[in-house]
């Protein structure tokens, strides 16, 4: 008898989430995050993935009109100095790409402390939207 191979943990959570997650297994994104992974290995996974979302948006981007939106790490909600150092790392990456400011937006959780950030930002010339969490597997899906 032959053994019958299940699911992937990843693919469970996106069925349970509707949602497509960036992360997956597409070949198409195969070289550009081994790529991200060499180029910033010395710099930890946050930067790692900034770097991939950046570069997936400016893959993108052509088809688009108005913004690219991205979200700071909604683990960071209740921390207003993590969620600046991660919407301006973002900023950093979308200028590397040769995405302006005038193309993207950072989502930035809609609490007291993240909120507190959004004239910081907007002084940078960096524009900002306040999303919302309602449950846990928004906050997975959304990380």
């Amino acid at each position: 008898m032959g053994s019958i191979s299940g699911p992937t943990w990843l693919g469970k959570l996106e069925d349970q989430l509707n949602v497509d997650l960036w992360v997956n297994n597409h070949q198409d994104n195969v070289e550009l995050f081994k790529n991200a992974v060499k180029e910033y290995r010395d710099q930890g996974w946050l930067a790692i993935y900034t770097r991939i979302a950046c570069l997936m948006c400016r893959e993108s981007i052509d088809n688009m009109k108005g913004r690219v939106l991205l979200q700071v790490l909604p683990s960071n909600a209740y921390d207003g100095q993590k969620v600046l150092e991660h919407a301006r790392m973002y900023a950093r990456e979308f200028e590397k790409v040769g995405i302006s400011k005038d193309r993207f937006c950072i989502k930035i959780p809609s609490t007291g402390p993240a909120l507190s950030v959004c004239p910081i930002l907007k002084e940078e010339g960096i524009a900002t939207l306040g999303t919302a969490l309602f449950s846990l597997p928004q906050a997975v899906a959304a990380s």
